[in-house]
């Protein structure tokens, strides 16, 4: 017969996993493998680090796959290394700052796209109106320009958050009411 303790830890187990991929899926729209997300979230839900193949364990995935997933997640910065007294392997931690992590995905990966597509844009109806197109395909012209519009707009949204010099988290306090602290 399950104690309530046993009940209690399957529970726990279980909440964990689904959890896990929760964060998992919305990764995945974002662009990112659904194992980044899965192991961050068994690191951020965990109170102690854990080995490469705890992780492994815990997500049923392969030592490979989790070291693999592990190194990209430090390349990222939302992860660090942690070392316990007495042990040779590497130990896993979540960056807690959930607000951080965002805001650096925004400044090194969403931040660069924009701005490469909103100079693409430019391009286009530079070419437009150099070549006479723009009086030739009025309607192309115009969507054109307003595509650019709502791309500087996100552009501008974006910068908002990220602030000029990095994730200094001007909007993002705002709409987190405050709350979140400024590193």
């Amino acid at each position: 017969m399950a104690t309530p303790e046993r009940e209690q830890a399957a529970g726990t187990a279980e909440a964990r996993l689904e959890v896990c991929q929760i964060v998992g899926r919305l990764m995945e729209l974002w662009g990112f493998r659904k194992n980044l997300g899965r192991i961050w979230a068994l690191l951020y839900l965990g109170a102690e680090p854990m080995s490469a193949a705890d992780i492994a364990g815990r997500l049923s995935i392969s030592r490979g796959s989790a070291s693999m997933s592990l190194q990209e997640l430090l390349r990222w910065g939302v992860i660090r290394k942690s070392w316990k007294p007495g042990e040779r392997k590497d130990f896993f931690e979540a960056e807690e700052n959930v607000a951080k992590m965002v805001l650096r995905v925004l400044n090194e990966r969403e931040l660069p796209a924009i701005r490469g597509a909103i100079g693409e844009l430019q391009g286009v109806i530079a070419h437009l109106e150099r070549s006479g197109a723009d009086r030739a395909d009025p309607t192309l012209h115009r969507r054109t320009r307003d595509l650019l519009g709502i791309t500087e707009t996100g552009r501008s949204l974006f910068e908002g958050m990220v602030g000029p010099d990095g994730p200094a988290v001007p909007l993002w306090s705002v709409l987190r009411g405050g709350i979140e602290e400024k590193s």
